[in-house]
């Protein structure tokens, strides 16, 4: 049986983490292959960013790398 694990008073598990995770993925490759409008690809890109997290400051920014 798969661990839930607290998130903000909610508790997910591994194997819903994973899920998501797939979620994420397929709509990766949908918007890739143009499945989306402009519209409804802002609305998509801006719930994918709740899931990722922010740089880290140890990390250097990709422009500074590229400079």
């Amino acid at each position: 049986m798969s661990e839930a694990v607290e998130a903000k008073g909610m508790y997910i598990t591994e194997q819903q983490v994973k899920a998501v995770n797939v979620l994420l993925a397929a709509v990766n490759v949908a918007q890739g292959k143009g499945a989306f409008s402009l519209a409804d690809s802002t609305a998509v890109f801006e719930a994918v960013k709740c899931f990722i997290p922010p740089p880290s400051e140890e990390e250097p920014q990709e422009e500074a790398a590229a400079s």
